[in-house]
């Protein structure tokens, strides 16, 4: 017999972690979101105003946040992406947290949080994207429905929100999870509900009464109108559904072999599914990570079955393949990195730094040469301009890459 995550487990998982790390912190690439974020947030460090001067169709805090290190250094992709590690493992602390209150060992603690450490980097954590201050804000949203702090584990969902407009759908998941906890009453929904709404009309107040933009011009952006979606964007095969969530998928097979499921977790389930809505829409792996905090909390409510050897080392295999397929993905795209910076150089002959570029292909040289779209006030930082006319492309300094 096995016993589960040995101190010898954790420390393999642990070297294996730090492994990756240092290899990613290598061969990092600027990838595909990142010019975007990063553009808005380099504009706003300049005195642009987000949603007047840059049409935006995203929530500001994580824009806000990054628009500090802008004011503070010179660019530097590596320094975001770092900082996003430090929300990584800050949102893995209060995992352990939880792991703790519920009363897992040390051990099973460690390894649990290990376990969502490498799962996050699986799925995207790698790149710049937003899901990683959904995981820290609704682990403290979590922490502090056990602790019986509803107004503030109302405001971190509302800063889930305002990272991202996903977080909103833990609004409705986490009062599922009081009323499964038999925490809901009249005096909890009105602290929770009130603890989510008042940094919205903050934020609300705020970019109406001080910026200037009216509230239908920012729900008009932060609907994403400005875009000319196809139909076929939301058309999700069952193939790509699969690649999409293969580390879930594994997770959860792990959590099978693992935990004893009780009749009672139907509820925690359905949270689950809602937290999985937006990869209906789109399979992108980082989508799967809003699923993770309601997965690890099932995680946790669970009892550890007694493991035989090929119980556990199917649960090791599973982690590490999920693993490898992922340093095999960085090392198939890290030559990127030498093409950004060699591209980076042969463009600034051309266009001098701090050019007003419309650049179609390589947007990362928004980031890199210091170039301002011009449509910004009109389209924003978008991937495509298929709704924008020739004749109106044609009025700027176009570099057009594929």
């Amino acid at each position: 017999m096995f016993k589960f995550a040995k101190p010898l487990i954790n420390v393999s998982l642990a070297l294996f972690l730090l492994f990756q790390l240092i290899y990613f912190n290598i061969n990092y690439w600027i990838t595909a979101d990142a010019p975007v974020y990063l553009s808005y947030a380099r504009d706003i460090s300049e005195g642009q105003i987000l949603y007047k001067n840059l049409i935006c169709s995203y929530t500001p805090l994580v824009i806000y946040i990054n628009s500090i290190f802008f004011s503070l250094f010179e660019f530097n992709y590596q320094y975001f992406i770092i900082f996003q590690y430090f929300i990584i493992f800050l949102s893995s602390f209060f995992l352990f947290r939880l792991a703790i209150n519920f009363g897992k060992n040390l051990n099973e603690s460690v390894f649990i949080t290990l376990l969502f450490l490498l799962t996050v980097f699986c799925c995207d954590g790698i790149a710049f994207i937003l899901e990683p201050y959904l995981l820290l804000f609704s682990f403290c949203s979590i922490l502090c429905i056990y602790k019986e702090k509803y107004f503030l584990s109302g405001i971190f969902i509302a800063l889930s929100f305002l990272s991202k407009q996903y977080g909103l759908i833990y609004f409705p998941v986490f009062l599922i999870l009081l009323y499964y906890e038999k925490k809901l009453n009249v005096k909890s929904f009105i602290n929770y509900s009130l603890g989510f709404l008042i940094p919205q009309i903050v934020f609300l107040l705020f970019i109406v009464f001080y910026t200037g933009v009216s509230a239908e011009s920012l729900i008009s952006q932060l609907l994403g109108k400005q875009y000319d979606f196809d139909s076929s964007t939301f058309e999700v095969g069952l193939l790509q559904y699969f690649l999409g969530g293969k580390v879930l998928i594994s997770l959860i097979l792990i959590y099978f072999i693992s935990i004893k499921i009780k009749r009672d977790y139907y509820l925690l389930f359905i949270m689950l599914f809602l937290t999985l809505i937006p990869t209906f829409i789109k399979t992108y792996q980082h989508y799967f990570l809003i699923s993770f905090p309601i997965f690890f909390l099932i995680w946790l409510k669970g009892e550890l079955k007694t493991l035989r050897f090929f119980n556990y080392t199917l649960i090791i295999f599973m982690i590490v393949i999920n693993s490898f397929l992922l340093i095999n993905r960085v090392d198939n795209y890290k030559h990127l990195k030498h093409v950004q910076i060699r591209k980076s150089k042969e463009v600034l002959k051309k266009y001098p730094e701090g050019s007003d570029i419309l650049i179609e292909g390589h947007i990362y040289l928004y980031l890199t040469n210091n170039y301002k779209n011009p449509l910004v006030g009109k389209y924003g930082y978008q991937f495509s301009y298929k709704t924008i006319s020739e004749s109106e492309k044609n009025k700027f300094k176009r570099l057009i890459i594929n």
